[in-house]
């Protein structure tokens, strides 16, 4: 249950789930977590009570209202963190540990974490917009301030202990930056927005169209929805201003993605659904032995010098 609690948490505080967003069914969340129904609908029990989720007989669990989340970040943590220590603490007790000795050893641990937090780490994406998103929700994630940088203009990072890059960009990142270490990241479309659009493309004589930013975005969802559905969805971007209006036209279901999302509005008088995509919380294990990793070998700061690339994406 504590996985589910945690995703949920994080997603809400972060701003995953804006107040009033609905979340996936119990059933779905829980087959996305590998979890039991019922063990989801407990985790959804619990963050009621904290005042995080809505949840009413008969109908979704939803972000509860920001007036029903003013609870305290400081009462938060210290629920978190009554849970994680209790079952710590009653081993160190079993082992004869005096109360000295823990509070040495977590003083110690809590130096380490801090002092690894410092590291100067740089998120990399190929516009502004979707940079700025990621760069705030790592540092959401992991506690500390995360940096952010365009794929054309790395020389901008200057001194960087290590580059956070999603996965579809990680070659044109490696091509420039020889010696920096460089740590891919995982992210996936927002699974409500993605559950809608899906279902939307369900619906008899339905025309669901997606606009991306540019033409490797495109022909990314355009692979990812080969796996989800079979229904037809147009896909383009809004460097193709003729495919673009096109689908502005027929289509009677609008979604943009984040890069896209703003000049897509502007064009018509329909409501386009923002179809952003997140960080997934659950693949962050190898950024964080990395973070480890620089505090016990010493961190050793690159400076990019090197010509840039023409962004792929």
């Amino acid at each position: 249950m504590e996985k589910v609690v945690s995703v949920v948490r994080n997603g809400i505080l972060a701003g995953t789930w804006k107040p009033g967003a609905a979340l996936p069914s119990a059933r779905q969340l829980g087959e996305d977590l590998h979890v039991n129904k019922n063990t989801v609908s407990k985790a959804f029990g619990l963050l009621t009570r904290e005042g995080l989720l809505d949840v009413s007989r008969g109908r979704r669990a939803r972000a509860a209202p920001s007036a029903r989340r003013a609870r305290p970040a400081s009462d938060v943590f210290r629920g978190e963190l009554n849970r994680a220590l209790e079952p710590v603490l009653r081993s160190a007790r079993i082992l004869g540990l005096r109360s000295d000795e823990v509070s040495r050893a977590l003083t110690e641990e809590l130096a380490t974490f801090y002092e690894t937090a410092a590291a100067q780490v740089v998120l990399v994406e190929c516009n502004r917009i979707d940079a700025q998103q990621y760069a705030a929700e790592l540092s959401a994630l992991l506690g500390t301030t995360i940096g952010w940088a365009l794929i054309g203009n790395l020389a901008a990072a200057g001194s960087t202990d290590l580059f956070v890059v999603p996965y579809y960009h990680l070659d044109d990142v490696q091509g420039q930056v020889d010696t920096a270490r460089v740590v891919g990241l995982h992210v996936v479309p927002d699974a409500s927005v993605l559950l809608d659009m899906l279902m939307s493309a369900q619906q008899p004589g339905a025309r669901v169209g997606l606009v991306c930013g540019n033409p490797n975005s495109a022909k990314r969802f355009e692979r990812l929805f080969e796996f989800y559905t079979a229904r037809a969805i147009e896909i383009t971007h809004v460097r193709d201003e003729k495919a673009t209006a096109r689908v502005l036209a027929h289509c009677s279901r609008l979604y943009a993605t984040s890069a896209a999302h703003e000049a897509v509005q502007k064009l018509v008088k329909k409501r386009v659904v923002l179809l952003a995509e997140r960080i997934d919380a659950e693949s962050l294990g190898p950024l964080r032995a990395l973070l480890l990793d620089l505090k016990k070998t010493g961190r050793r700061r690159t400076t990019v010098t090197s010509t840039p690339v023409e962004a792929r994406r």
